[in-house]
């Protein structure tokens, strides 16, 4: 029986304790445990394995799931996992780009983030009534903000005429 997993509208969250980014719905949780992933800060493409390592899980519970439940290293007693679906193949496809922030005045930019765009392709999940398999699904948008730098440029930058150089 194929069944519908739809988590379109729901954002991309991360936990600060571990490598888990997840979205969860009223009682069911999508899991991405990217512990052998490094984002990077490039407008890049990367490929990877589902694994033991970059798992993909499917749960269940029987009440409402909270970010408690998913990221604490104890979890709380409830509520409890009534039944999980394990991929057990497929592709991890990240896309990631820079958000970059337009001044309007001097029509620079400057980063402000990255977009880790994660598609999973040909995952099949191990469901306990047999298997289950998406040719593509997107799990979504994980962004990343970054801290401004300090620098403070306030002069017209100045350019040397041999060597070209631009300096303050």
């Amino acid at each position: 029986t194929q069944e519908d997993i739809s988590f379109d509208t729901v954002p991309v969250q991360n936990c600060t304790t571990n490598q888990l980014l997840y979205k969860l719905k009223d009682n069911e949780a999508l899991i991405f445990e990217a512990t052998g992933i490094t984002f990077p800060v490039e407008t890049s493409t990367q490929t990877l394995d589902i694994s033991e390592s970059n798992r993909v899980i499917y749960r269940f519970y029987n009440n409402t799931v909270t970010r408690a439940t998913i990221c604490e290293s104890i979890p709380p007693a409830s509520p409890i996992v009534t039944d999980q679906w394990l991929a057990s193949g497929g592709k991890i496809v990240i896309t990631t780009k820079a958000i970059k922030k337009t001044d309007e005045k001097d029509n620079s930019s400057k980063i402000t983030g990255y977009n880790h765009n994660i598609i999973y392709k040909n995952v099949t999940f191990n469901k306990t009534n047999g298997i289950q398999v998406y040719e593509t699904f997107v799990f979504g948008d994980y962004v990343v903000n970054t801290n401004p730098l300090p620098f403070a440029f306030t002069k017209v930058l100045k350019q040397c005429p041999i060597t070209k150089q631009v300096y303050d």
